[in-house]
């Protein structure tokens, strides 16, 4: 390797900048050279870009990811775009952005254009390289940055990891040559001390003991070498260089050691971003990115810290949006001692600075710090990282939990619970792998056999398992792709050679597409050979070539469906051709009948089935099998396709009296517009655009127009045969039918209706009987629950619930998952409140009806308390609820809820001991003769940074403080720790956007100014009475509910005893304030009763009284005029608040009065008659006051 020549001065952090005139000083690619190359791959989080980095040779590459695969949220499955549409793009990605080289000390060697097309190599011997040397080194990239400039910049994180073994040896050798170079000299000062036995051998044996204190203190040393690293001192500065003279410029008495073998830097390039098409809008696949030469290339190192760097960015909820609507957040390095946390401000001098250090979770730290071999450490670092997630997995009582943790927040986010033991086969192979869907809803587990789990993220239940067992016997990756729909599996099966991937189909036909690949990368090298973010795979060979592995993918599955794709016999009709088209009838004028050649004397089953509509409809019904044995019939009417079914006794008489539904039709398949019933009408019809139909096989697109918008849907012959649709529109169906419920005006009519809701129901009933597993993935995709709700159907959801009441069958129940989701108001119905769960709905659907008629509620909720009692999980969708429970007087639900079994015996999954979990302040003596003590767990990853609290000599108060307050001669007691199972209820919104935004670090001036605040001005509500949706739902029980029942019940004690902590400082502050104005009115008002002569103290005590009676006769009563303005009329119906202004008026008023014989000479002196009316003034002032006191 060229090596440059630098002047050196002492440094142990830096941050260099690399900068030049023009392009023509930058090198040129050196010639090549047969060598063998050791990559690593790394792409950004939103899969815009990708960076390669040679571990032998120490290049750089920036590559812009051709086939970026964005996540697109498309209602309409008529306007989904496929990756397989889009442009030919080659497997290859080669747009390069940016290529240099750097050196062992992490400094840039050479910078060459990007331009150049020659392969850059040098020519070094990797004989001596061995094969684990790539994981001492890790890479990444971060998103595209545009700061407020305009500028665009993009960060290259490059990290070489030192083994900590490795180290230690170093450490234990530099100690016995200093140990030997000891012994030498100690030999020769014994023989010049000769002379002097006694004080030679007393020196000796001082020589020994201080030999031995030294030999201890290497063993800590040794012992505890990563922990003495002082960080903190060792931060991030920086520094030029400059390439034309070859010399880094930086501060005085700092050196660069070119022989590093650890640290971090961290490489900043600028990039100019032009339009390849000025015509077209500028948005990435439009975009060129080119390195900018002509600006400063700036890069950070820190010395002391190493491990797997992370850029931690949080994406922007639009994700159809082309800007950069990335944030970065932070910036990570995980080493084996704990996460270095750098925090980044940007456009200023220094936009990296290492703060401190989080502490990883138990398990990981024990596992961290037991294994030796250093592969092994990297790889479980490596495999328990995903986007800005860290999974941790640990068991108890043979039950397995995985917890995931939120590296923005450094906070535990949610975890799941897994009843698998680890046998033999886990134990021989044990190597898990993750992932997260975009939109972060989902995340996948695998402990690398054929077996796959799916999460919600948001309560940590499980949705789906798959197992793979005869197809995989090793998965080596997961990940969402097309738009998390769909998962890709990697793996293979033992005794082939290739390696296998799999495409699962999750929520439109839950089929498995296996693909078979040349094994190109040795399954050592996987995690370093691949990179993958959501939607995104690439790929790189021992050549240096990247390539996206989605796209050959798409390329293999196009291939397999063009040679199964043909259509024979089939008939093609538009809106012109209908109408000139030969093999046709008309049975009425409103009704036509369309059919093949093929087809003779078609004899129609069913003429029409929309007994809502009361008028003429047009309707136009096509046949799609016609023969001696039955006959399927697509109608299309006004709002709904229908397809009918009839089984006919043909030529055999054997199934006489065996056909089914008796030889009548059947309905086959239904799907509705869901257009309002208001706008149902002849002008707003659904119409025909385009159909192909013939035997066993159609392809419909209708239009119709629904609050003036020209709306259009697709429906295949798939929906009915190879996909999960056709359940999807007949629960919508019912849901349209039930709203159409009031406009059957006669008999006929409504037999009709009945009778299409028992052939709906029955699609939907066979469906779960057969596949439960593929309906309650439908359920998770499209929220089928809610239309089934809406519908009234009872006793189908009674089925899904709870399955047959003579089977007892595991598969039934679990078929409906409780989750959240996004709904807006229907504008129909006049309330404010955004739905987000089906019990909500289910609430809000039966409202005004009596008890008994709201079934489906007395169901859901029987549902989730029962399955309560394995996780809390499944009480999320109930915490959210409860207040529509009071709101719409269903409280007795409420009551039985509170005393079922989930209540009482929740128990709290941890590794952890029980007394780690519980905070210190809840084991002191103030708690020792409590009951129960309510407290909410730790939940973030524990960090070194001192608050101002911890530092002297607050420190040495809290501690001798916390001694007396904290030590008990009680041994600690057997505890039993249980869990409320009702998620986020006393969690406000605003407290969960606050928690989603960047803490603020406060100093003590802005902690003295909030405390002033507190004290000393009145506190205004955060929450308008009109915002009810931002109360928590605790608060909104509160509100709705009538009596005291819900207060009579241990959950609820635990509850208010959690929040009341946080709420006592605001009423003991309310108490005592009130009390001094009280004594402020009691001593004045004794002073001018007795109306004696005072002077000193006694007069600046009285003066000093009375303003403080004013300044809190003022508080009190801006605080009345908030509460008047926030509760407005309801103010007035509380008789408490006539009490709480008179306390205030009144004595005001007497004060007032008392105050004009007041003199600053003598105070009350010059009073000599006591008025009367005064005397009665205090009297009645003082009777409120007590009044007031007893009420408080």
């Amino acid at each position: 390797m060229t090596m440059m020549t630098m002047t050196e001065f002492h440094s142990r952090n830096r941050c260099e900048t690399f900068s030049s005139a023009s392009s023509s000083n930058y090198a040129k690619a050196p010639p090549s050279s047969k060598t063998i190359n050791h990559y690593q791959i790394a792409i950004s989080l939103d899969g815009r870009f990708v960076v390669t980095f040679d571990t032998v040779n120490l290049l750089i590459k920036v590559l812009k990811n051709t086939d970026y695969r964005p996540f697109v949220i498309s209602k309409d499955n008529e306007n989904e775009t496929s990756s397989e549409d889009k442009p030919n793009v080659s497997n290859e990605i080669t747009e390069k952005i940016a290529c240099f080289k750097i050196n062992n000390n992490l400094t840039i060697d050479q910078l060459y254009e990007s331009e150049s097309d020659s392969k850059i190599e040098t020519k070094i011997n990797t004989s001596s390289i061995d094969k684990n040397d790539i994981y001492k080194w890790s890479i990444d990239l971060s998103n595209l940055q545009k700061y407020p400039s305009g500028e665009y910049f993009i960060f290259i994180a490059v990290s070489r990891i030192e083994d900590k073994i490795s180290r230690m040896d170093e450490v234990s050798q530099t100690d016995i040559k200093v140990s030997q170079t000891d012994d030498k000299v100690s030999q020769t000062d014994d023989k010049e001390s000769q002379t002097d036995d006694k004080e030679s051998q007393t020196d000796d044996k001082e020589s020994q003991t201080d030999n031995k204190i030294s030999r201890t203190d290497d063993k800590v040393s040794r012992t505890d070498v990563n922990n003495k690293i002082n960080y903190k001192k060792k931060n991030v500065e920086k520094y030029d260089f400059n390439l034309n003279c070859h010399t880094v410029n930086m501060a005085q008495n700092t050196t660069v050691p070119l022989n590093l073998k650890k640290g971090t830097v961290i490489y900043r390039l600028k990039l100019n971003v032009k339009p390849k098409d000025k015509n077209k809008k500028k948005d990435f696949e439009n975009s060129i990115y080119n390195i900018d030469y002509n600006y400063n290339l700036t890069y950070y190192h820190c010395e002391c810290v190493s491990g797997i760097p992370r850029f931690i960015e949080d994406l922007e909820s639009d994700f159809n949006d082309d800007e950069f609507n990335e944030i970065l957040k932070k910036f990570l390095v995980l080493s084996f001692d704990g996460i270095y946390n750098f925090e980044y401000i940007k456009g200023v001098a220094i936009e990296f600075t290492l703060t401190e250090k989080f502490e990883y979770p138990k398990s990981i730290k024990l596992e961290l710090d037991k294994t030796p071999s250093f592969p092994i450490c990297m790889e479980k670092l490596i495999t328990s990282l995903y986007d800005k997630y860290l999974l941790v997995e640990h068991y108890k009582n043979g039950v397995q939990a995985l917890e995931v943790y939120d590296l923005i927040k450094m906070k535990h986010v949610t975890m799941a619970k897994r009843t698998e033991n680890r046998d033999k086969h886990l134990r021989k192979y044990n190597k898990y792998t993750f992932s997260v869907s975009k939109q972060k809803l989902q995340f996948c587990f695998t402990r690398g056999l054929h077996s796959i789990k799916l999460h919600f993220i948001e309560n940590g239940l499980e949705f789906s398992a798959k197992n793979f067992h005869g197809e995989l016997d090793k998965i080596h990756s997961l990940e969402f792709i097309e738009n998390d729909e769909k998962l890709l599996i990697v793996g293979e099966k033992i005794g082939e050679e290739k390696m296998k991937v799999l495409i699962w189909d999750i929520y439109n036909t839950c089929k498995i597409t296996p693909i078979l690949l040349d094994k190109s990368l040795t399954i050592e090298d996987f995690n370093l050979n691949w990179t993958r973010t959501s939607g995104n795979i690439l790929q790189i060979n021992d050549k240096g070539e990247v390539t996206s592995f989605l796209k050959i993918i798409d390329t293999k599955i196009k291939n397999q469906r063009k040679s199964h794709v043909k259509i024979n016999g089939t008939t093609t009709l538009d809106k012109i051709k209908m109408e000139n088209y030969g093999n046709k009838e008309n049975s009425s004028p409103n009704h036509t009948y369309y059919f093949d050649k093929s087809t003779k004397d078609f004899d129609p089953i069913v003429k029409s089935k929309e007994p809502w509509i009361t008028g003429s409809c047009e309707r136009n019904s096509f046949c799609l099998r016609d023969n001696e044995n039955e006959t399927l019939q697509l109608i299309v009417g006004r709002s709904t396709v229908q397809i009918w079914h009839r089984f006919k006794l043909g030529s055999d008489p054997i199934y006489e009296g065996k056909l089914p539904n008796e030889g009548e039709p059947f309905l086959e398949f239904i799907w509705a517009n869901g257009i309002p019933v208001d706008q149902e009408k002849h002008e707003n019809r659904l119409q025909i655009e385009n159909i192909i139909f013939g035997l066993d096989y159609f392809y419909l697109k209708v239009n119709w127009c629904e609050s003036g918008t020209l709306k259009k849907k697709i429906i295949e012959w798939q929906d009915i045969n190879k996909n999960l649709n056709g359940v999807r529109y007949a629960c919508e169906a019912l849901e349209h039918l039930n709203k159409r419920a009031k406009e059957l005006i006669n008999y006929f009519s409504k037999h009709c209706y009945e009778e299409m809701v028992v052939y709906i129901n029955n699609i939907i009933w066979r469906f779960i009987d057969h596949k439960p597993d593929e309906y309650r993935l439908l359920d998770v995709r499209h929220n089928v629950m809610r239309s089934l709700i809406l519908g009234d159907s009872d006793h189908l959801i009674k089925f899904i619930l709870f399955g047959n009441e003579e089977s007892d069958d595991d598969n039934m129940r679990h078929i409906h998952i409780p989750r959240s989701f996004e709904s807006s108001n229907d504008k129909s119905k006049p309330m404010k409140t955004v739905l987000t769960n089906d019990l909500e709905w289910a609430i809000l659907h039966c409202r005004g009806r009596e008890l008994k008629d709201t079934i489906i509620v007395a169901y859901l909720l029987e549902y989730y308390s029962r399955h309560a009692k394995e996780s809390a999980g499944w009480m999320c969708t109930v915490s959210k609820a409860l207040p529509l429970l009071y709101k719409y007087h269903y409280d007795d639900y409420a009551r039985k809820l509170f005393r079922k079994e989930c209540f009482a015996n929740q128990g709290h999954l941890s590794a952890q001991d029980p007394y780690d979990i519980i905070p210190k302040s809840c084991q002191s003596r103030h708690f020792q003769d409590k009951t129960f003590v309510a407290f909410r767990p730790e939940d973030t990853l524990k960090s070194d940074k001192e608050s101002w609290i911890q530092q002297v000599p607050c420190k040495r108060i809290f501690d001798k403080v916390s001694c007396w307050f904290y030590k008990t001669h009680y041994q600690k007691p057997p505890i039993a720790l249980r869990v409320v199972p009702l998620p986020e209820f006393t969690v406000t919104p605003n407290e969960i956007k606050k928690d989603n935004r960047k803490s603020a670090d406060y100093g003590i001036g802005k902690i003295i100014t909030n405390i002033f605040l507190f004290i000393f001005i009145p506190r205004l509500y955060k929450v308008g009475k009109s915002d009810n949706h931002l109360l928590s739902p605790f608060a909104k029980v509160i509100k709705y509910e009538n009596d005291d029942d819900m207060y009579d019940n241990p959950a609820t004690e635990a509850i208010i005893d959690f929040r009341w902590r946080k709420a006592r400082a605001f009423f003991i502050l309310l108490f005592l304030r009130f009390i001094i104005y009280a004594i402020g009115f009691g001593v004045v008002s004794w002073a001018y009763l007795i109306h004696e002569i005072v002077g000193g103290k006694f007069q600046v005590c009285l003066l000093t009284l009375i303003v403080l009676f004013y300044y809190l006769a003022l508080y009190l009563m801006i605080t009345e005029v908030i509460q008047l303005a926030h509760y407005r009329m309801r103010y007035f119906t509380n008789i408490y608040n006539y009490f709480d202004c008179l306390s205030i008026i009144l004595p005001t008023v007497v004060m007032t009065i008392m105050l004009t014989h007041f003199q600053f000479s003598d105070g009350f002196g010059s009073v000599k008659v006591v008025e009367r009316g005064l005397v009665v003034g205090i009297t009645f002032s003082i009777f409120l006051l007590w009044i007031e006191f007893v009420s408080l």
